[in-house]
């Protein structure tokens, strides 16, 4: 399994990091994307990278940071997703839920991110919440220089999702999936989402599924997790387990290209 998006640099497990990254590979997540969020998440993401050989990273401003990106950031972000093993621009996006950046501050960070990714023919690691409309406008503003990208811990509804797919993006499930009373629309997605567009992640320490058997005392998510939220995919899938896996890791193979075998 690759957990494509987990926010390892979060000072929750700055004192358990190396537990937490040999949990997940003996639960059977062989990488992990370490997300990106700022300037300082991101260059702390490249460092874990180089620590340990089953993580790669994006490199990033959260909508939430927009309000304060500076053209010198970007430029920055440029040179950090140079290195080896940066393998998206993001996390970055429009949010409009809770609108820690103004609208006009979220949208220039935003086409600052999508204009390096088309440059370094990189992916987008893609954050919307509340905004799924301007989202689309700016998105398809780039369409015909054949962008790619992710939208990261999917929450919308089938029209949302069926635009997404309609243009060629990949679609990130999370422990989301598992809330009872807050999932029930991406319940719905999951049957009607190709896996050939699926990759899956945990948001790490975020959106810990809310159905574990046996719930963590620090109820902090990790992606030794991540086979809960495949088994419960596939349940919604009527598929295997064994299937999702096969195929979100070939699908993150190719649109992150990873120097990893699918198999």
């Amino acid at each position: 399994m690759i957990d494509i998006g987990a926010n390892l640099t979060h000072e929750s497990f700055s004192k358990s990091i190396d537990t937490v990254v040999s949990r997940a590979n003996e639960s059977g997540v062989s990488h992990i994307i370490v997300t990106g969020a700022c300037i300082k998440s991101s260059e702390d993401a490249i460092i874990l990278t180089t620590q340990y050989d089953s993580l790669f990273s994006t490199v990033g401003i959260h909508p939430h940071n927009a309000k304060l990106f500076t053209n010198e950031d970007i430029d920055y972000i440029k040179e950090l997703s140079k290195k080896s093993n940066v393998v998206a621009i993001g996390e970055c996006g429009l949010d409009y839920n809770r609108n820690f950046s103004n609208k006009n501050d979220q949208i220039i960070c935003f086409n600052s991110h999508i204009e390096v990714a088309v440059d370094l023919d990189m992916p987008l690691f893609l954050h919307q919440r509340d905004a799924h409309q301007d989202m689309i406008n700016h998105l398809d503003e780039y369409r015909s220089r054949n962008i790619k990208g992710v939208l990261h811990c999917f929450t919308g509804g089938l029209s949302e999702l069926n635009n997404y797919l309609d243009r060629g993006y990949y679609i990130g499930v999370t422990g989301w999936l598992c809330d009872l009373k807050r999932g029930e629309a991406l319940r719905e997605c999951i049957r009607h989402l190709p896996l050939d567009r699926l990759l899956i992640e945990t948001d790490a320490p975020y959106l810990i599924p809310k159905n574990l058997a046996v719930m963590p005392k620090n109820r902090l998510n990790e992606p030794s997790y991540l086979p809960h939220i495949v088994n419960e995919i596939a349940l919604h899938k009527r598929c295997s387990s064994e299937e999702v896996v096969t195929t979100t890791r070939k699908n993150s193979i190719e649109l992150f290209k990873l120097p990893i075998p699918i198999g």
